[in-house]
């Protein structure tokens, strides 16, 4: 069965940590599509600082210029309502039903995902392929995982080369008068000057 892969999040910038665990999962699965998808309102945190979803679509669309198997997603900014993972699978599994649905995420949404709102509806219907996003993890996934499995859900745990980067940070740094044209993709950091993001 052919797989269809989604990456979601604020991307409140997208940046290069990322495009590495993205392109790094989807090199381990052997997927060759992943639709980038930032999220509208996320539910699981306050985000006072969070760009325009037209802003933060058009960072993913230029990010995706670095890898033709990325392909940014209005998916979830076109959706009335908080941005629930339910709702985003049970519409792309009407849209795909003969599509393999793996759903990738990190570390930090792994640990939290049995908590995410109904997600003894989604967890049957995708794979979550989780990867590292900082040193020595590995094992917490792994645990991790197995809670999810008991709870009847599908987890694949890979190994992934961690490259350490926080949005968070970024928009600080960014207000600060920082050049982080290094840690974003192509074209991210002159969108966000030629758009006074995030203080510029």
């Amino acid at each position: 069965m052919e797989k269809l892969a989604v990456f979601g999040g604020t991307f409140n910038p997208i940046h290069r940590g990322h495009l590495s665990l993205c392109t790094q999962l989807a090199d381990a699965l052997e997927i060759s599509r992943v639709l980038l998808m930032p999220d509208k309102a996320p539910p699981h945190k306050e985000a006072p600082e969070l760009a325009a979803g037209e802003h933060r679509l058009a960072m993913c669309r230029l990010a995706a210029r670095a890898d033709p198997r990325l392909q940014a997603s209005d998916m979830e900014l076109v959706r009335e309502g908080p941005s629930y993972t339910y709702l985003t699978i049970r519409q792309l599994k009407e849209m795909y039903p003969e599509k393999e649905l793996c759903w990738f995420v990190g570390s930090d949404m792994l640990f939290t995902l049995l908590q995410w709102k109904n997600a003894e509806e989604f967890l049957p219907r995708a794979v979550f392929c989780a990867g590292a996003r900082h040193p020595g993890e590995e094992q917490a996934l792994l645990r991790a995982a197995q809670e999810i499995h008991r709870a009847g859900g599908s987890c694949r745990v890979v190994p992934c080369r961690v490259v350490e980067c926080s949005s968070t940070e970024l928009r600080r740094r960014a207000a600060a008068g920082e050049d982080l044209s290094g840690l974003l993709p192509e074209g991210v950091w002159d969108y966000i000057l030629r758009h006074h993001l995030y203080g510029r």
